[in-house]
């Protein structure tokens, strides 16, 4: 069962995450410059590597699977990871996570999700 320690944990590197990505936009004049472009964010987690686009972490919809991790709903999780490392890199995710016997342990997935999000964050 997610607890509320794993939920604030998530929460706390979140926004580690996007504090640090907001660091690392530069700051030049709006007139000198065209829209920014957020480019995506590679990353290892357990050996796998991920692209992360950072405009995932204010999203709307993102920030509504995480409120559901708070209500203690942990069903959110997988939904949450397919945001952020996309429906066709889930299953890579699930094998990375699998137990010898064959399950894919909950606790896991919230660990998984801890580490992710630290390595959107490492200076944190």
């Amino acid at each position: 069962m997610t607890t509320q320690a794993d939920v604030e944990a998530l929460k706390e590197k979140l926004a580690e995450a996007e504090a640090e990505m907001a660091e690392q936009t530069p700051k030049v004049s709006k007139e000198l410059m065209p829209e920014p472009v957020e480019l995506p964010r590679k990353i290892i987690v357990r050996g796998l590597e991920l692209t992360i686009n950072p405009k995932v972490l204010a999203d709307l919809e993102f920030l509504d699977l995480l409120a559901q991790i708070e209500d203690e709903n942990p069903t959110a999780l997988p939904r949450i990871l397919r945001f952020l490392v996309g429906a066709d890199r889930m299953r890579e995710v699930f094998d990375v996570l699998r137990s010898e016997d064959g399950h894919v342990d909950l606790v896991e997935g919230v660990e998984f999700m801890r580490e992710l999000m630290e390595s959107l964050a490492p200076n944190s």
